[in-house]
């Protein structure tokens, strides 16, 4: 990630959707630092002088793409977030700025308790910052060819830049170093054949082997009662854009054809892609899959985790198994694995995408089969038997011939088909060798699993403040009714929630819409500061999760979440409510929460 060109909103989405829990658990102060009073004793008096800033058309377009609304059609700078009243108190001068015709530079300010600024580079230094910098080419010898040595007449050199030394910096021999020699990679740098780029794969990270289909300990539970005319029950357990569980019909129907007569019962549990990842649903899988008592249950999140790291999905998908069979040794488990366009550069090396090798170290360890469709769409598109993307128009120019996405984003009714007929296929192998019995959890592959992840109902007891119990079934004109069973809502500022529990995650899950609101959130007694969630997406109402607290010491905490007054910058929601033509000032006015269930690593206290 390119924490220089990252907004404050997106290092925030970071930090709050627990990203940062590997960081947490050896800088447990970390989780308690606050944007608000009482200002934490750090930060201040800090320097960003004597720098280059240096931007190409090319080097930025994705990030520029990607967060076009957000900066406004330009490239992001400078990001600052802070108390106003210690905005003086920061340095930022005597540095150099370049960027080509047509890159329009931003900055992002927010000097709290005031909203979000985006301002040009002429209206930064209105502020006082960065009065003496300059905005100009640096002189570089040959950037082109990655020479980045300053020629004598470079304005950063008038500023008081200081050359780095780079005919000192490169790869040494030391007792540390992963192999030596190194082995560079041809390059057509001015200064030698060498290549910036260096990847080293850290044991246990690894990309696995890619195969469309490993029994390993199999599924016979499920296909003894299956043979046995008893009947059964499947779940989808799904996410995202990329699955959803469209294929879940087509594979029930085939199993009713081969066991005629069979009571076959399916359970749809998956989810939209507006809640993605394993991440997100591990805390859902009891009450979504778990209460049907399920025979088997298919995990289908591969390619929902694709911006996922390992760790994290190990953390995760670990925490689903060890749920499952701590509820019901006898319950079947089977990795499905969709396909994301990109994931077939590693197909075709004949390796997993990492979210993919992720689960299958999962799986080698537990003894979990898995089917791997994502295999199979990129050998057809390898050979030509499938086109991975295609617009509707150009579709039908294609004949026969599947497309598996026309926007890129979602898998197409095509894909859906191709995938039931590979789990199909996965099945007829896993019902040839049956054996039956208990599935045991063994030792765990990484001690910090959310075995212990779990949805909590929010009571009336918890609440303070004027709060209303909605159904489900007509937010907004929306059911929710699939993943609540109630809805909590408050339109009133200082209406709270407030809950103890032991353990050391907590959060809400929750709707975001155009009058969701701000909270403060307070644990343990401490301010940890204001939650927000704006996002160009928030014109209708949509399932999310607010974080409460991470990266907690185990044991008792009581958790505080209050309303605000003072609403958010909606200004994106709003514009994009307007391109898709269903704006509506109404729906903007005022402050909202709809709170759903708490989300608890852990153990509610009574």
């Amino acid at each position: 990630m390119d924490l220089f060109n990252t907004s404050w909103d997106e290092l925030r989405r970071i930090r709050d959707e627990g990203l940062l829990d590997l960081y947490l658990q050896h800088y447990p102060d970390l989780a308690r630092y606050s944007e608000q009073e009482p200002r934490p004793a750090t930060m201040f008096n800090c320097k960003f002088v004597r720098n280059i800033a240096y931007y190409t058309s090319d080097g930025g377009r994705w990030l520029r793409e990607r967060n076009a609304d957000a900066w406004d059609g330009g490239q992001l700078l400078w990001t600052y977030c802070g108390h106003k009243d210690d905005f003086p108190e920061f340095e930022f001068d005597y540095n150099t700025v370049y960027a080509p015709p047509g890159v329009d530079l931003k900055v992002e300010l927010t000097l709290l308790p005031e909203p979000r600024q985006l301002l040009t580079w002429d209206q930064w230094r209105q502020t006082g910052k960065d009065e003496h910098s300059v905005f100009a080419d640096p002189l570089f010898v040959d950037p082109a060819n990655h020479d980045y040595r300053l020629k004598p007449d470079s304005p950063a050199l008038k500023l008081g830049f200081k050359p780095i030394p780079l005919d000192k910096i490169g790869p040494y021999q030391d007792k540390l170093r992963a192999s030596w020699p190194i082995v560079e990679a041809p390059g057509a740098a001015a200064l030698g054949d060498f290549t910036t780029e260096r990847y080293f794969e850290v044991p246990g990270f690894e990309p696995t082997p890619a195969s469309e289909f490993t029994p390993r300990r199999g599924a016979g539970n499920c296909f003894a009662k299956l043979a046995a005319g008893q009947p059964v029950t499947l779940a989808c357990f799904a996410g995202g854009n990329h699955a959803q569980g469209g294929w879940l019909p087509a594979v029930i129907q085939t199993l009713r054809e081969r066991y005629p007569g069979v009571e076959i019962k399916a359970v749809d549990a998956s989810i939209c892609g507006c809640a993605r990842g394993s991440g997100f649903s591990v805390y859902r899988f009891g009450h979504d899959v778990l209460s049907h008592k399920p025979d088997l249950v298919f995990v289908d999140f591969a390619a929902d985790d694709k911006e996922t790291n390992m760790e994290t999905v190990f953390r995760a998908v670990e925490g689903i198994v060890r749920q499952a069979w701590r509820a019901n040794p006898a319950v079947d488990l089977v990795f499905v694995y969709a396909f994301r366009p990109g994931y077939e550069e590693a197909y075709n090396e004949g390796l997993c995408p990492a979210p993919v090798s992720a689960y299958e170290k999962l799986a080698d360890h537990y003894g979990i089969p898995s089917i791997n469709m994502g295999h199979r769409i990129a050998r057809m598109a390898r050979e030509d038997a499938l086109v991975i993307r295609a617009s509707a128009e150009e579709a039908a120019k294609l004949g026969d011939k599947p497309v598996f996405t026309h926007d890129g984003v979602y898998a197409s009714q095509a894909a859906w088909q191709l995938y039931a007929a590979c789990i199909a296929d996965g099945l007829a192998q896993l019902a040839k060798a049956p054996a039956a019995g208990p599935h045991e959890l063994g030792p765990p592959f990484r001690p910090n699993h959310l075995e212990a992840a779990t949805l909590v109902p929010i009571a009336r007891a918890m609440v303070s403040g004027p709060w209303e119990k909605l159904p489900p079934d007509d937010v907004d004109g929306r059911s929710f009714a699939r993943h609540f069973d109630t809805v909590w809502y408050t339109n009133t500022p200082g209406a709270r929630l407030s809950f103890r529990f032991t353990g050391t995650e907590a959060s809400v899950f929750d709707l975001v819409g155009p009058d969701t609101g701000r909270v403060k959130v307070t644990v343990d007694g401490a301010e940890m500061g204001i939650r927000e969630r704006v996002d160009p997406w928030c014109y209708y109402q949509r399932l999310s999760a607010l974080p409460l607290a991470q990266g907690l010491a185990p044991g008792e905490h009581t958790v505080t979440l209050e309303l605000l007054p003072d609403p958010p910058d909606r200004s994106v929601p709003i514009a994009e409510a307007k391109k898709a033509g269903r704006y509506d000032a109404k729906a903007f006015e005022g402050v909202a929460l709809r709170l759903g269930w708490l989300r608890l690593v852990g153990e509610l206290v009574e």
